[in-house]
């Protein structure tokens, strides 16, 4: 029982991949379906679980709900759960799910206090109600769920529902980044370093912590940290590595910043082609100086195929977030593109979201 809970636990919050809990999908077998159907509530939870990881969510739900049914509040916990993410066939449903993360937390289920808090905290099936969403929240703080620290550390530096508290906002940080929560590590990163250089080795270990752990943010910070040299010496190789981390997994700065290491050899050899690869996954995200420098390029020709229409679109798009070298460029290229090239350049900008390639 207590190996299933935390199994399901693990894969149900994200922190393990399914497939490396069963390496190969399984369904009941007859003994366990009528344990389950005689009652049995550890059976009930286990077929859940099973049906769970054959992403067959409607019937995780009915052998949930059997067990819920009977009081077991991981049942109840992990019913809130799947109501609350859209997976595997099963309907978003923040009433349903905040219906059993307080039938768990009313159990005395730090993990379903945690996340009843955290429903109030949002307004997910109910109004928002910070008093209640600070008191469950705190009882299951109180408990060591880390869940809840993290979200009492957030709470209380950004004046979310509480006055503002950094003694207590860095004491719930702490707590939660000694369990090795990323965010909660990230955060005391971010803490020490505002105590200037007293404090960098602090800092700078617990930015680290956060990064090894997988978090983005932090990934990014380190790597623009080692190259701009802030507070530590410039380490390019350093800044290329937890740059690619930060890139891969999507945070925009990165890879702004790993396609200026590429275009100009800082860290790694030049390589414009890669250079022109994250600046256009940064431009897609809305990085109005990838944008900028992707005009130019298609303007030049630069490793690319010479492009008005897209050097136009790219450096109107930089220019909207303010970028006077974007807007020089558009005062240029009009006055050297046809009508109809600018007609298409207007039309790929009305059409792009942000998310998505500028040319389909």
């Amino acid at each position: 029982m207590a190996r299933l809970i935390f199994i399901l636990l693990l894969t149900i919050t994200g922190l393990i991949n399914s497939n490396d809990v069963l390496a190969t999908k399984a369904l009941p077998d007859a003994d366990l379906v009528v344990r389950a159907e005689n009652g049995d509530v550890d059976a009930q939870l286990e077929i859940g679980f099973l049906y769970y990881e054959n992403e067959d969510a409607a019937m995780a739900v009915y052998w949930f709900t059997k067990a819920a049914e009977q009081q077991n509040a991981w049942a109840q916990y992990y019913l809130g759960a799947l109501y609350r993410l859209t997976y595997g066939g099963v309907s978003e449903d923040y009433d349903k799910s905040f219906y059993w993360y307080s039938k768990s937390a009313d159990q005395g289920l730090p993990i379903g206090q945690a996340m009843y808090g955290f429903m109030y905290y949002k307004g997910f099936g109910t109004a928002k109600d910070f008093p209640k969403a600070l008191y469950w929240t705190t009882k299951a703080a109180e408990q060591g769920e880390v869940e809840a620290q993290r979200l009492l550390a957030y709470m209380y530096f950004e004046n979310e529902g509480v006055p503002i508290d950094a003694e207590k906002s860095f004491y719930y940080a702490y707590k939660a980044a000694k369990q090795g929560d990323s965010e909660a590590q990230r955060m005391l990163g971010f803490r020490y370093g505002r105590g200037g250089s007293r404090y960098l080795g602090k800092s700078i270990y617990w930015t680290t912590k956060a990064a090894e752990g997988g978090d983005a943010i932090a990934q990014s910070n380190l790597g623009y940290i080692y190259s701009a040299g802030e507070n530590v010496a410039k380490d390019y190789a350093k800044a290329f590595y937890w740059n690619s981390k930060a890139a891969e997994r999507g945070e925009k700065e990165s890879q702004l910043t790993l396609g200026w290491m590429y275009y100009s050899g800082y860290g790694v050899n030049v390589d414009v082609g890669k250079a022109l690869y994250w600046w256009t996954k940064a431009a897609e995200q809305g990085e109005h100086r990838a944008q900028n420098n992707l005009g130019e390029m298609y303007m030049n020709g630069e490793s690319v195929v010479k492009d008005l229409v897209i050097a136009y679109a790219w450096s109107a798009l930089s220019a909207s977030g303010s970028n006077n070298e974007a807007q020089k460029r558009c005062v240029q290229l009009k006055k050297i593109m046809t009508s109809e090239k600018l007609y298409l350049a207007d039309k790929l900008i009305e059409k792009w979201k942000v998310g998505e390639p500028l040319v389909k």
